[in-house]
């Protein structure tokens, strides 16, 4: 007798090879490093699972399959405590759970630009009248991500800039930005829309000093210096 081949088909196995991705958020207290916690949860994530940190509220967010949360949380908690939870589909009851649709990736970058001019006269044993200009330019950036209408903050090398985001009906966001400066400061809303940078506004320092020594024999050597710098902000969203 021969031998009977046959072979069978299960459509239903593909059911396992896609699965819902969701935005699970967990909070930590402030001595929790949020390092720390991610590299301890790297160890069970998928290659397709992302992680990010909310530095300003001490949480990290996990884009994950939806049938893995509870495995990833089990994982968390086996070394971390976690202080709350957050997610995109929340559990009917839960008490500590906030939804959000939603992260709102925002980079802020500075463009600054200056002059300066130095006048020094020398009067004494030997006079010179002598002037000194320079200038300079550079550009900082800084990246934030924040879950739609939550608050944060970060630093551009000195000022502290302050973001909120909210998702408005035509596919953009409405962002609020306060730049605290040592000397002056901004603050503005706008709409903004994926990929496209906008001009936040500009800042100006005007900074004048004077000095003066007088000495015997070397005379009189006065200085006197101005400077001013510009810097533009820029906001981009992806």
């Amino acid at each position: 007798m021969k031998p009977f081949l046959f072979s069978i088909y299960f459509p239903f196995l593909v059911l396992f090879t896609s699965s819902t991705m969701a935005l699970e958020g967990y909070c930590f207290s402030r001595g929790t490093s949020l390092s720390r916690v991610s590299s301890h949860v790297k160890v069970i994530l998928a290659p397709k699972d992302k992680v990010y940190k909310r530095d300003s509220l001490n949480c990290i967010e996990l884009e994950i399959s939806a049938s893995r949360k509870e495995l990833v949380e089990k994982w968390i908690r086996k070394k971390f405590r976690i202080l709350k939870t957050y997610t995109d589909t929340p559990t009917l009851g839960s008490s500590n759970t906030q939804p959000i649709t939603a992260n709102c990736r925002l980079k802020i970058e500075r463009v600054s630009q200056g002059k300066s001019q130095i006048n020094r006269t020398r009067l004494g044993s030997r006079n010179s009248v002598t002037q000194t200009n320079s200038s300079l330019s550079g550009v900082r950036t800084s990246n934030i991500v924040l879950g739609l209408g939550f608050s944060g903050s970060i630093r551009v090398n000195e000022e502290q800039v302050s973001l909120t985001c909210k998702s408005i009906i035509n596919g953009g966001y409405l962002v609020s930005v306060s730049i605290d400066s040592e000397n002056s400061g901004l603050v503005t809303t706008l709409q903004v829309y994926s990929g496209k940078k906008v001009n936040l506004g500009q800042v100006v320092n005007n900074l004048n000093s004077k000095s003066n020594t007088i000495g015997i024999p070397s005379g009189l050597d006065s200085t006197k210096s101005k400077s001013k710098e510009t810097f533009d902000y820029f906001l981009t969203t992806n």
